[in-house]
């Protein structure tokens, strides 16, 4: 059996980096402020270091100096001055001190080698969860890679915020959308539904339900479509359709061609190619990213969201909610509540919107009236708790076929976190598989 090279060797570290920083530190305070976002005390390789920077962390917060005096005083109080090797170890530190501006160098380098460790410690966790073989292979990858995303080389990658941070974060905030200068929700193309929830942005999931054969998917292109060609990257699952049969429905709604002629019979007329040739120069640049994957479990789907998210998808899609996997050892109801508190918890680790299409409840083909209500949403999965927003699309034509329902559609708005809901009125064209305004834009919007 070959032995392991690495088994007797020492985890990365630069003692002489750590000793170094300590020492900048405690020569010129004002270093502080350039490193205490880079560091943390457990970064430290040697536990004598770790503790002597938790002290300067200590008595900065309190807004005391942090020299020898106060740091020895404050080691003696927590009786850790002989853990760390005395005072006479603390004065060793400032007469080999080096220029203090070059604390944040040193403070990268540490935080290097502790990433380094890290690394090492979630590689043989890793290691060991597969020679166990007892979890599913894309839950330990899940695992993988969010241990890995949670390192960060710059910092610590703390997640809490002070009131006066948060307060200047704010004010800046609101003096950059005074300006005009703040970030902008993504557009979906429908201006009633943009003026009403400024665009979609940030840690948002967005339910788009409806009835089956309604254009839950069709909307999602529709929306996406006008994304990419506003410069917006956005990420497609398709659980439940292939690539193919998006494609098609794109292409048909960009070259306005009847996408029967395009799925059925002998394909496009003559007359057809120059739109079709015309539209896919088009759409070949758009920037939307589509995995097709059938059946695909909740952990896999949130692995490769990570993935979008690494190469600039703004926005992510998943088409449908009752395709992906859960735990099949569970019951439907609590299957489906764990893939809709992933994709919550999801939202939050991407900072990014996430629409979910989902199908409504049957029980609305019982009733007269079919509009979809936010009630239909319940006893699936806790979508209408965990939705910020809720959309429910309707085509009352689909029930009753009237000539005064022909073309018509509805959007409600029927849950905003934070805004206002509203029933917004489309137009439906079925030939080109296509949702449009029914109201003429204001010139004000």
């Amino acid at each position: 059996m070959t032995k392991d090279p690495f088994l007797n060797h020492i985890p990365p570290q630069s003692l002489e980096n750590e000793e170094s920083l300590l020492a900048s530190i405690m020569v010129d305070n004002r270093t502080f402020h350039d490193i205490i976002d880079i560091i943390a005390p457990r970064d430290f390789y040697r536990s004598a270091h770790q503790k002597i920077f938790a002290a300067m962390v200590g008595l900065f917060s309190k807004k005391e100096p942090v020299d020898l005096p106060t740091i020895t005083n404050c080691l003696r109080k927590h009786g850790q001055l002989e853990e760390v090797g005395g005072a006479l170890y603390l004065a060793q530190l400032i007469d080999q001190v080096p220029l203090a501006s070059n604390a944040p160098h040193y403070a990268r380098i540490v935080r290097e080698k502790a990433c380094l460790r890290t690394l090492i410690e979630t590689a043989n966790f890793i290691a060991k969860r597969c020679f166990e073989d007892q979890d599913s292979v894309s839950d330990i990858l899940d695992e993988a890679q969010k241990k890995i995303n949670d390192l960060t080389i710059g910092g610590q990658n703390e997640t809490f915020i002070t009131m006066d941070e948060l307060t200047r974060q704010t004010y800046e905030y609101l003096e950059r959308l005074n300006a005009g200068e703040a970030p902008k929700g993504i557009k979906t193309g429908f201006w009633e539904l943009d003026m009403i929830t400024g665009g979609l942005i940030g840690s948002k999931l967005i339910v788009l339900g409806s009835r089956p054969r309604i254009g839950k998917t069709s909307m999602m292109l529709n929306m996406t479509s006008h994304m990419a060609k506003n410069g917006h990257k956005a990420g497609i699952f398709s659980i439940e359709m292939d690539k193919e049969e998006l494609d098609i429905s794109l292409l048909s709604a960009e070259s306005g061609i009847n996408s029967m002629r395009l799925r059925f019979g002998k394909g496009p007329d003559k007359y057809d190619w120059d739109k079709i040739a015309r539209a896919s120069e088009r759409k070949s640049s758009w920037p939307i990213i589509i995995d097709d994957t059938g059946a695909l479990p909740i952990m896999e789907l949130c692995r490769r969201a990570r993935k979008m998210k690494q190469i600039g998808c703004e926005i992510i899609f998943v088409d449908q909610f009752s395709k992906i996997k859960g735990d099949r050892r569970k019951s439907k109801f609590e299957e489906a509540t764990e893939i809709v508190e992933r994709l919550g918890d999801l939202k939050k680790e991407l900072r990014m919107p996430v629409v979910l299409l989902a199908q409504i409840n049957r029980k609305l083909e019982d009733r007269g009236n079919k509009k979809p209500m936010l009630s239909d949403l319940k006893n699936t999965g806790q979508l209408e708790e965990e939705a910020d927003i809720a959309l429910l699309l309707h085509r009352e034509a689909e029930y009753y076929p009237l000539p005064e329902n022909k073309g018509l559609a509805n959007l409600e708005i029927a849950k905003h976190r934070g805004g206002p809901c509203k029933d917004i009125e489309l137009r439906w064209d079925a030939k080109r598989t296509l949702f449009m305004d029914a109201k003429p834009k204001p010139d004000q919007w």
